[in-house]
């Protein structure tokens, strides 16, 4: 069921580019959508449009669910310094003119389900940013919202607590079942947390789809070099765009006719597997490699391209070219 629909929307900020074009999209109930791209791509001036915190220039947002309750966690936070953790908790509910027992009641339903339910005496600065972070999703949450918005959430968290929130942020989505709308410029954070990931690109969507989607079958060579760590090889060919994910490389001791020459320069390893860094053609290239294989800087390899693993794309408007017509083209020759 839906529960928001973008209708054309466009935002322009005092007659210079449009920071927003003709974005169209329509958002499920109890999804966690992501909205991902480069910095100044869009993603956070459309969370702002939907928040209602900004005016669009052109299109609509049409909410329709009864209630358009939205509830918003913002990267640094936003938690009154002066405050205790139940007091910034309890901000939002006052402001509802809730009783004193009936916030009491919700904030400790929402601190046992966030575990930060001995934080709540504590203030902003006595706290870490994993416990900063809880508290602020707490303080969202406790408004009973239909729609939550994420811009850059775990932006401030270190590697391993980032990925830890992750994992939590995800597990409460499923279980409270509301919608969450996330915006980051992380591709991790992207594949593993999304249902549906919506890409952007210098204001406008490039592609929507599931992660397995996007990441297997992108529509424009942007999509393939954004989405995928470490990202899409690629090489010219004439008018075509050749791509090949480094998973996807053979090395090979068979000189075959389209096999293609790499110069190594270092191995990365990374436990249980090694990424091998050089060159095609002076291109920087990577691939992917098992840690029993083992290769000296200067060494010279013959790499195949599996033809059915090649991505092709126009060089002039990166759209993806569909290998039939690559096969097409090369029997005409």
């Amino acid at each position: 069921m839906k529960i928001l629909t973008i209708q054309r929307l466009g935002k322009q900020y005092q007659k210079r580019e449009w920071a927003l074009r003709n974005i169209n999209l329509e958002i499920q109930e109890g999804e966690f959508l992501v909205l991902v791209g480069p910095s100044g791509c869009g993603k956070s001036t459309l969370l702002r449009l939907i928040a209602g915190l900004e005016e669009s220039t052109e299109g609509k947002i049409l909410f329709h669910s009864q209630s358009r309750d939205i509830a918003m966690v913002f990267q640094n936070y936003a938690l009154y310094p002066h405050m205790t953790v139940y007091e910034n908790m309890a901000f939002p509910l006052k402001v509802k003119s809730w009783t004193s027992q009936k916030i009491q009641n919700k904030i400790k339903e929402i601190s046992d389900v966030l575990e930060i339910e001995d934080l709540l005496q504590r203030k902003p600065d006595e706290l870490s940013g994993g416990q900063k972070q809880r508290v602020a999703l707490g303080r969202a949450m406790v408004r009973e919202a239909n729609i939550f918005l994420f811009d850059e959430a775990l932006a401030n968290l270190d590697a391993n607590l980032r990925s830890q929130m992750r994992y939590e942020l995800l597990s409460l989505q499923k279980r409270i079942q509301k919608t969450f709308i996330y915006v980051t410029h992380d591709q991790i954070e992207a594949m593993t947390m999304a249902d549906r990931i919506v890409v952007m690109k210098e204001g406008q969507i490039e592609q929507i789809g599931s992660p397995k989607e996007i990441y297997l079958n992108p529509k424009t060579s942007f999509v393939a070099h954004f989405l995928g760590n470490p990202a899409m090889n690629f090489l010219t060919r004439g008018e075509y765009l050749l791509g090949i994910r480094p998973e996807d490389i053979l090395i090979t001791v068979e000189k075959k006719k389209d096999c293609f020459p790499f110069l190594v320069e270092f191995t990365e390893f990374l436990g249980t597997h090694s990424y091998l860094h050089g060159t095609v053609e002076n291109i920087p290239f990577l691939i992917k490699i098992p840690i029993q294989q083992e290769y000296k800087k200067g060494q010279s390899l013959l790499l195949d391209f599996p033809f059915t693993k090649r991505y092709y794309f126009d060089i002039t408007t990166g759209q993806r070219i569909p290998l039939s017509r690559i096969t097409e083209s090369k029997e005409s020759d």
